[in-house]
């Protein structure tokens, strides 16, 4: 499955894990606590529009779904005559109900394939349009009592791949292969991920694998919750996902992008494991998406609805990007 990498301008924001390129039209004992990055002051105001009715429909990411799911209860308490319907069914089939006509908005964890561009493409004529609204940081999760203090980008890829693509020398097989000291030094390193598809494990393997294959024996696990308990449960587990899944059972290891850099712990604002969410919609050029999918857009990228970004664990984004998603569904300005 080949995929397209996330959109330039979005890229900045995730340092320097994803190669910038254009997307279709575009961008311890104690638990860490994810960042809470404050509202950009000069994120617009949303104000409901007038007389303004009708249906907006979400599929897709079952992340993604979670927060759509805030912003539809806020939202409707502003705009009550606009329906907000979302259906978490995962980013592989977020594409094909979009093109299908079955949703409006697309809800994607992962960068689109080449193949989804191009149905997308076939079918309407003109390539689909990709806004940013949210972005996840990524932890690596250890059990609470897992004395390692930090790990490389390098360190992550020789435990969880056998291509070893950011440069380790061997595969990372026991905890003192990490600089683990005790009885733990000794202990096999039991890798746990997601299934193939899901949004989480296709990023974690083109951003933090640099595109190679997951070890073999790597235990695949059905959500984010599954895996923090899995790992609660054994000492020599690790994991990865959405650090709002923290728990007092696991930590969250501080990560250094290279050997030397100073680790950087998912509470802090330059944590680098950090993914873009995007929506996927039609718009094509010269023409206006309906009033109903223009206010929920407006909601999204207002301050309001980055306060719903933070409500649901995930980091907001500032006023720039939202300036360019509002432009690039046509829309300049707030009500």
């Amino acid at each position: 499955m080949k995929l397209l990498k996330a959109s330039s301008f979005m890229a900045l924001a995730i340092f320097t894990l994803l190669t910038p390129a254009a997307q279709a039209q575009q961008a311890q004992k104690t638990p860490a606590v994810p960042v809470q990055t404050p509202i950009d002051p000069a994120l617009p105001l949303y104000k409901p529009g007038e007389n303004v009715s009708g249906t907006v429909s979400l599929a897709g990411s079952m992340t993604l779904a979670q927060l759509a799911a805030i912003w539809s209860d806020s939202f409707k308490q502003l705009s009550p005559n606009i329906q907000v319907q979302v259906t978490p069914k995962g980013s592989t089939n977020a594409m094909p109900a979009l093109i299908n006509g079955e949703s409006d908005f697309a809800l994607l964890s992962r960068p689109m394939t080449e193949t989804e561009v191009k149905a997308f493409q076939e079918k309407y004529g003109y390539l689909p349009t990709v806004v940013v609204p949210a972005l996840e940081q990524i932890a690596i999760f250890v059990h609470k009592d897992n004395p390692i203090e930090s790990v490389t980008l390098s360190q992550i890829d020789a435990m969880f791949s056998k291509t070893l693509r950011r440069g380790a020398a061997k595969q990372v097989t026991t905890w003192g292969d990490v600089g683990v000291a005790g009885p733990l030094s000794s202990q096999p390193i039991t890798c746990l991920g997601r299934r193939d598809q899901t949004g989480l494990q296709v990023f974690f393997q083109i951003a933090i694998l640099a595109g190679g294959e997951f070890r073999s024996d790597m235990t695949e696990n059905a959500s984010n919750i599954d895996m923090i308990k899995a790992i609660a449960a054994n000492p020599g587990a690790v994991g990865f996902g959405g650090a709002a899944f923290a728990s007092p059972e696991v930590k969250a290891v501080p990560v250094a992008l290279r050997p030397g850099d100073t680790p950087v712990g998912i509470h802090d604002a330059h944590y680098p494991l950090v993914r873009p969410l995007q929506i996927v919609l039609k718009h094509e050029h010269g023409k206006q998406i309906s009033p109903a999918q223009q206010e929920f857009i407006k909601y999204i990228f207002s301050q309001r609805g980055q306060q719903d970004v933070i409500f649901g664990g995930l980091v907001p984004i500032s006023a720039r990007p939202a300036e360019i998603a509002l432009e690039a569904v046509g829309v300049h300005t707030l009500n």
